[in-house]
């Protein structure tokens, strides 16, 4: 079902739900460390047994753990655990449900880790509507999904509306985002948003020139609003970065720079070269 983002985010929780299960049940998420699944069934008594490959790691454990699961997202709710990573089971609409109800409440949380589990546009709006806070999340993990413009521009809102203000990093690595600059990005950077941003990894992605442009013309209008140290290094396929990171000089020149900003002398303030 495709569905816009202004459509998805006027759904209630419980549709969002509703409407996850139901696509868990005509299209099953793909297992967690990306084995292929067999949607067809051999008709042989005796199938051939596919080899496989060393470097896949263990396969994913089902939601046969609910009950470790359930701690994990009681510990979110009840703030009595710093970090999560998502654990090593297939993306499912109860897990989806137990994060949506778990992360509006948490306080503490400061490392939020929830790739390859198969997360699309409707869990992101389940998950980060604008209600949701989360001050205290630095890393937030989002890679190898099926995020595209819209859930990202989701994403955005809840960051427009006040949340995940202490983000320092974001992971979008191999999603299937484009014009991620008309979803709100622009605002973000231009306007200060999230002042602790430092890093966003779009690489594996398909976005466009005009795209990278454009975050490149926000990240200078945030450069020039918050200093050479609120520029955000962006990771695209190609290029590492739009510019190289300040060097210790330069980050100790612009700390200088402010300092004296706002003390009114301006006198002995070392030029970065």
């Amino acid at each position: 079902m495709d569905l816009d983002r202004n459509a998805l985010e006027a759904m209630s929780k419980d549709d969002l739900i509703k409407m996850l299960q139901q696509q868990a049940a005509q299209a099953p998420y793909p297992p967690a460390t990306g084995r292929a699944t067999n949607a067809k069934k051999q008709p042989e008594p005796e199938p051939e047994v596919e080899p496989v490959e060393e470097d896949l790691g263990p396969p994913p454990l089902p939601l046969s753990h609910p009950d470790k699961v359930k701690e994990q997202m009681l510990a979110i709710k009840e703030n009595t655990c710093s970090n999560w990573q998502q654990p090593n089971i297939e993306g499912s609409p109860e897990l989806f449900a137990m994060l949506a109800d778990a992360l509006p409440h948490n306080k503490r949380l400061q490392y939020l880790s929830m790739h390859r589990l198969g997360i699309d546009d409707s869990v992101m709006a389940l998950c980060f509507p604008k209600t949701t806070l989360l001050p205290t999340v630095q890393y937030l993990a989002l890679a190898y999904n099926d995020i595209t413009d819209v859930g990202f521009g989701t994403l955005m809102n809840c960051i427009l509306a006040g949340g995940l203000q202490s983000l320092e990093v974001l992971g979008m690595t191999n999603n299937k985002l484009e014009k991620v600059h008309e979803q709100g990005l622009v605002t973000v950077l231009a306007k200060g948003h999230c002042p602790s941003l430092r890093q966003i990894y779009f690489k594996g992605n398909n976005l466009t020139d005009e795209c990278e442009a454009a975050l490149d013309a926000a990240n200078t209008k945030r450069e020039a609003r918050m200093g050479q140290l609120g520029r955000v290094i962006m990771y695209f396929n190609i290029k590492a970065n739009l510019r190289p990171p300040p060097t210790k000089e330069e980050r100790e020149a612009a700390a200088a720079a402010e300092a004296a900003k706002k003390s009114g002398d301006t006198s002995g303030v070392p030029v970065a070269a």
